[in-house]
């Protein structure tokens, strides 16, 4: 696209250079600059309004924080309050918007760069915890379970019964619950006596083997 024209590619410093290229911009830069969106966050919370007011008594206090034209910082970081919808805001804004990556550690990174609040980290865990897009996408961490494998097959009939209850049905006389026993060989619904008799037959069986 250049190859036409002749050009020098010159060195700019930071200061000189007020018309940057919005591509090149940190993307949460403005979140510093329109400071609206922490102040209401103060509002509500006492811890950070008694430090603006020492802050502003005396700027030596509270030497980890800075209060520069009105915005709070604490070791170079943007102070959030305790305001949870602000809070949310700033992680969706961070974590599952265009800028966003939906990822613990990359939110985790972007976040500590430019905000702060104590216990941010866990509060990035839990969100991404309840992210849809993150659950949908989740990779498993665990080894291939392989194929599966097939159940065996019964010598014969109603040596291997299937049980099973279906229920939330509309009542009839005062039940909303039925038993389902299928027998595995010929896949036949059985009989209400022959399930009766295998369930009695197999309970003796297991009364024996259990400890007295």
């Amino acid at each position: 696209m250049l190859l036409g024209y002749d050009y020098t590619l010159t060195y700019k410093k930071g200061q000189y250079n007020t018309v940057t290229d919005t591509v090149l911009r940190n993307p949460h830069s403005s979140l510093i600059e329109n400071g609206s969106l922490h102040y209401l966050s103060w509002c509500g919370d006492d811890r950070v309004q008694n430090i603006i007011q020492l802050k502003e008594q005396d700027p030596t206090a509270e030497p980890q924080y800075a209060w520069r034209n009105g915005v709070l910082m604490r070791k170079g970081r943007l102070l959030v309050g305790k305001d949870d919808h602000c809070r949310k805001l700033l992680l969706q804004l961070f974590h599952a918007s265009v800028l966003g990556g939906h990822s613990v550690l990359n939110t985790l990174q972007r976040m500590k760069k430019v905000v702060y609040w104590k216990g941010m980290k866990q509060d990035i865990f839990h969100f991404v915890k309840d992210c849809l897009t993150c659950q949908m996408h989740k990779l498993e961490n665990v080894a291939s379970l392989g194929l599966l494998q097939p159940l065996p097959i019964p010598g014969r009939i109603c040596e291997d019964i299937s049980m099973d209850f279906i229920s939330g049905l509309p009542q009839s006389l005062g039940k909303d619950t039925v038993l389902v026993a299928v027998d595995c060989l010929s896949k036949s619904l059985q009989h209400r006596e022959t399930t009766i008799r295998l369930l009695k037959e197999n309970m003796r069986k297991a009364k024996k083997c259990m400890k007295t």
